[in-house]
């Protein structure tokens, strides 16, 4: 992905790269989308265990995925 994972953006290192807070506002309602539909929106029920900034990767446009 473009934009690598989230961890790169809400890391507290130095080297970490700030968003907006509407841009923040954003991924988080889109992680919470996705969320809802692995676990409504599915034929199959699906959990994932291990939801993580590392986890969570950023498009060109950071739309999580």
């Amino acid at each position: 992905m473009p934009n690598g994972s989230l961890d790169k953006y809400i890391s507290t290192k130095e080297d970490a790269i700030s968003l907006t807070s509407k841009k923040m506002y954003e991924i988080s309602l889109g992680v919470a989308r996705g969320i809802a539909y692995l676990h409504q929106g599915c034929d199959m029920q699906i959990l994932h265990f291990d939801i993580k900034p590392h986890n969570i990767l950023l498009d060109e446009n950071f739309i999580p995925k």
